[in-house]
């Protein structure tokens, strides 16, 4: 039986997020990868890493293709280094000017989001509130 559990472990695939190397172009709109500040990436259950240049991107692409079974990273915009999704804190501003104009960026923690937006303005939500909005433009978006 520990052998069992053991093989079942070893079979898991790396779902940690890859670097974004120079070579790298975004899964959906396939421009480089420039600015990592607005950088996010999908893994899925396989370990395949879906890259993209600008947060607005990978929504698009969960929009297309689902993906189920993934975990889901964002770039912090002040360090640049991966964060969970579910536990950043972004930040939709004219003051953000991603790659692809979303005017998304994500933050460690609250009070690096809302230093940004007292700063700049804008409207600070967690990814979950992001992902439900976008799924309400998309419902509006397909009524006649």
């Amino acid at each position: 039986m520990v052998v069992l559990l053991l093989l079942s472990m070893g079979c898991q695939a790396d779902q940690r997020p890859q670097a974004i190397e120079s070579h790298d172009v975004c899964t959906s709109c396939k421009m480089a990868i420039s600015e990592l500040r607005y950088a996010a990436q999908l893994v899925d259950k396989d370990g395949n890493a879906f890259k993209f240049d600008d947060i607005g991107c990978m929504l698009r692409y969960l929009r297309e293709h689902g993906l189920p079974q993934r975990r889901v990273y964002v770039m912090d915009f002040i360090n640049q280094q991966w964060l969970q999704a579910e536990s950043a804190v972004l930040v939709k501003s004219d003051a953000i000017k991603s790659p692809m104009a979303s005017a998304l960026a994500a933050f460690r923690d609250q009070p690096a989001a809302q230093q940004f937006v007292k700063k700049n303005s804008g409207q600070v939500m967690s990814f979950s509130e992001l992902m439900n909005r976008e799924a309400a433009a998309t419902q509006a978006r397909r009524r006649p």
